[in-house]
C-alpha cells in the first residue's frame, strides 16, 4: 500500500493498494482485508508536517482496530520518543507529552 502506484510498481507485489493515510477513508482502505500493517510513514523535516504525524498514527491505528488487523509493526525513528530525558536513549525510554 502506499500513495501512488508509480512508487509502487516494481515492488513484487501480489496486490497493490493506493491510499492517502492523511484521511480517515484512506486509512480504513489501507486496514481492509489485512492481517497486518507495516506503518513506515516518513514525512518531510516541518514543523507543521510533524505536527500531522499523531493525529494520522491515532486514525491507522483506528482504522486497524475497526478491520480487525491483526497485528500493526511501527517502523520509525526516535523522534516518537519526543526529547531525549536521559543519555543514551534506551528501548524503555518515555515519551514526553509535552515538546
Amino acid at each position: 500500500m502506499g500513495r501512488t502506484a508509480s512508487k509502487l510498481s516494481g515492488l513484487g507485489a501480489n496486490e497493490v493498494v493506493t491510499a492517502d493515510v492523511a484521511t480517515a477513508d484512506g486509512c480504513a482502505r489501507a486496514a481492509a482485508g489485512t492481517e497486518a500493517i507495516v506503518y513506515t510513514l516518513g514525512l518531510p523535516y516541518t514543523k507543521a508536517t510533524f505536527a500531522a504525524y499523531p493525529p494520522m498514527m491515532r486514525e491507522a491505528v483506528a482504522a486497524a482496530r475497526r478491520a480487525g488487523v491483526k497485528r500493526f509493526l511501527l517502523i520509525t525513528n526516535v523522534y516518537a520518543y519526543g526529547r531525549p530525558r536521559t543519555r543514551p536513549v534506551t528501548e524503555d525510554h518515555r515519551a514526553s507529552r509535552s515538546q
